[in-house]
């Protein structure tokens, strides 16, 4: 209704008159007639602070080793400072995780359940039938596979008989023994537990400070 009245007294009066005699904003009825086009929103630019190609390639490379194969960003991220190394974030360990499709169950339900029984020999013949899977290993079949070498048995024949490299159960092994109290070379896991809970605390107080 209103639209007709002011196309009807627009020629008599001019459109600005008519506005105002009808309590009307001119830009108003110019944007309705001419409603501006739809601007697409310019591309983010990349943080200053962002990593590299060849810094994600490094970080990627470190979180695929043998040593980090079954670890989740949590402990690769309280474990590298203690050697006096720094790659980047946990939060940005589980972004480029994510790039890759890798955050997720690391490995097979199924087989995850049969890792349950904590018997390395029943492993042994499940991952036969089932096939090489990535992901974590649960804590109690690294403590069977450290009791089975504190029995007598090597790593490398560990490491032949079952599926976890050499190199990963010479890292369970020492884990073990820092637990122990049989070495003193680096944090214990209750240690780096509490680490990574700290730093997720600090953080999140950086991020309540920064919005403040």
């Amino acid at each position: 209704m209103i639209e007709q009245t002011l196309a009807a007294i627009t020629p008599l009066m001019g459109m600005r008159p008519a506005c105002r005699a009808l309590g009307l904003a001119p830009a108003t009825i110019y944007r309705r007639r001419r409603p501006p086009g739809r601007k697409d929103a310019p591309p983010r630019p990349a943080p200053a602070r962002a990593l590299s190609g060849l810094e994600r390639a490094a970080v990627l490379t470190e979180l695929h080793s043998e040593r980090f194969l079954d670890s989740s960003p949590a402990e690769v991220y309280a474990t590298l400072p203690d050697e006096g190394r720094y790659l980047c974030s946990e939060r940005t360990m589980y972004r480029l995780l994510g790039r890759e499709g890798e955050v997720r169950e690391r490995r097979n339900l199924k087989l995850t359940r049969f890792r349950g029984h904590c018997n390395p020999y029943l492993f042994k013949e499940v991952s036969k039938k089932m096939g090489k899977v990535r992901g974590a290993y649960p804590k109690e079949f690294k403590e069977q596979i450290v009791a089975l070498h504190r029995a007598g048995r090597t790593p490398a024949e560990l490491a032949k008989e079952f599926e976890p490299t050499e190199e990963s159960i010479r890292y369970w092994i020492k884990q073990a023994d820092r637990d122990d109290g049989l070495r003193s070379d680096g944090l214990t896991t209750a240690e780096k537990e509490e680490l990574v809970r700290l730093r997720r605390e600090n953080r999140q107080l950086k991020i309540e400070r920064e919005i403040l």
